[in-house]
């Protein structure tokens, strides 16, 4: 019975139309001797409905065979534009038959709608070559909705396509509309949405590194990223050769698993190194600039002794991690202890790259509240448009942290699906945080890299205490290791 109603549903225009030509058809034979209906005005005006309704069945039926049947049968289902197209010319040639039919002259018909499709395309030559290009475009599918197009040396994503422009979401929230010739005169490059693309960058690193010590590094610090494709290699070259000994540029070369994440992925690899020359002692402050992390350690280890405080101030190490990497010592400091002395980090498993148990650092957590704030309004920006930036700046302000916030702006989304989309997304992670005070042990994982156990990574910026093996002795029955032994997470 279910599928009685709803096979009734579907054919209900069709199914109506064919009713109404039969029975207008019937009318129109019966009242043939009629004196009153069988006579000019009436008889004309029901032999002139009876033919539209022929017309528009014969136009509903042939097009639903074709887009139900034939064009399926290839593969793809037909476009708007194809759709349209088809209508078009079933229905023109429905009406030529019904005009010629009622004895009209389809010459007379024909001459005079040349004159007029002559003025008229005069008229409109850019609304046509819109149209024309956009039947090339839907016809040979090089966009798609979601791809990327770069116009005006910019990245846009693609959100709609119809017979005459293709509009696109700019990274600022905006939307742009281009005409579909614009698109199909001249050279375009289309960024698909569902391969990953190839990226490149240009770093500069000492003379004194060898090439290979730089592509271990990059790749150490870079690799496991959750935007990048783990299923292609990252190469890391030298771009020219400085006989001088003095910064060498390096090509570094990657793919990233969505376009659209080109820009954070570039601003990510450079912080990551940022971070990583200066572990690796590539460059920044010499050792005579090294910090005081006296008032650090007296709140991270209170109960560490002074003797012991100072020491660790003299001969040890800070090593400073960006939010979201993994804590991994340099390889000098095989044997090493270490301490958290400031910043949060999250438990993170021994490989996640590619995984599907991979706890990922929320761009929430590893921003200050301003910058927190921005990237919201850009994130909403994509649902609701420039009201957004209206929107955070009023709830930000009786917001009390950001899971408060977020949860209020979702509110501005009509779309239900559209709104958990948003909150899955935004809401900033609730992961247990290990505090400073951890003491750290290293070891080597199957890859030869010194991790340290628990295995962690940044929340935010991270600060770490190398400890040498001597002074590691003298914290082994220390509080801060009771306490570490109780925060350490099972293994993964």
């Amino acid at each position: 019975m279910n599928e009685t109603i709803s096979l009734l549903r579907r054919a209900g225009w069709p199914l109506t139309v064919a009713v109404a030509t039969i029975l207008l058809w019937l009318l129109y034979a019966a009242t043939a001797g009629d004196p009153v209906l069988g006579q000019p005005p009436v008889r004309p005006a029901v032999q002139v409905a009876a033919l539209a309704a022929t017309c528009l069945m014969f136009v509903l039926a042939v097009g639903s065979v074709i887009l139900q049947v034939i064009l399926p049968a290839g593969g793809a289902p037909p476009t708007a534009l194809q759709r349209t197209v088809m209508y078009a010319l079933l229905s023109f040639a429905a009406s030529c038959v019904a005009l010629a039919l009622l004895g009209y002259d389809l010459r007379v018909v024909l001459a005079t709608s040349a004159i007029g499709s002559a003025i008229v395309g005069f008229a409109m030559q850019p609304t046509l070559g819109s149209v024309i290009s956009g039947m090339a475009l839907n016809v040979d599918r090089t966009i798609h909705v979601g791809d990327g197009i770069i116009y005006g040396n910019e990245t846009i994503q693609v959100e709609s396509l119809n017979w005459r422009n293709v509009s696109g979401r700019r990274r600022n929230g905006g939307v742009t509309v281009i005409p579909n010739a614009k698109l199909a005169d001249g050279e375009l490059q289309v960024l698909p949405h569902n391969r990953a693309i190839r990226s490149e960058i240009v770093l500069k690193a000492p003379g004194t590194l060898s090439p290979q010590q730089v592509a271990d590094i990059v790749s150490e610090l870079i690799s496991d990223l959750a935007e990048l494709d783990p299923a292609r290699p990252i190469a890391v070259a030298p771009a020219q050769h400085e006989p001088d000994g003095s910064a060498v540029p390096y090509s570094v070369r990657y793919w990233v698993m969505h376009y659209w994440d080109t820009e954070a992925v570039e601003g990510e690899i450079f912080r990551r190194l940022w971070y990583g020359f200066r572990r690796h002692r590539f460059e920044g402050p010499a050792e005579s600039e090294k910090p005081d992390i006296t008032e650090l350690l007296a709140a991270a280890a209170p109960d560490v002794p002074q003797d012991i405080r100072h020491a660790l101030q003299q001969e040890g190490e800070t090593l400073i991690f960006a939010p979201g990497e993994r804590v991994v010592a340099p390889e000098r400091h095989d044997g090493w202890s270490f301490m958290l002395l400031r910043g949060d980090a999250v438990g993170a498993p021994e490989y996640d790259v590619g995984g599907n148990d991979t706890q990922q650092i929320h761009p929430l957590d590893q921003l200050g509240r301003g910058a927190a704030v921005r990237y919201l309004a850009t994130s909403l920006a994509a649902h609701i448009g420039p009201y957004a930036e209206f929107a955070v700046r009023k709830l930000s302000r009786t917001a009390a942290d950001l899971a408060e916030l977020c949860r209020n702006l979702a509110e501005e989304i009509p779309d239900v699906a559209a709104r958990a989309q948003f909150l899955a997304d935004m809401q900033p992670t609730q992961a247990k945080p290990f505090r400073p005070g951890l003491m750290l042990r290293s070891r080597r994982n199957a890859a030869g890299l010194l991790v340290c156990e628990p295995r962690l990574k940044a929340r935010g910026e991270l600060l770490v205490l190398a400890i040498p093996p001597a002074l590691s002795a003298s914290m082994e029955t220390g509080p801060a290791d009771a306490a570490s032994s109780q925060l350490r997470p099972p293994r993964q």
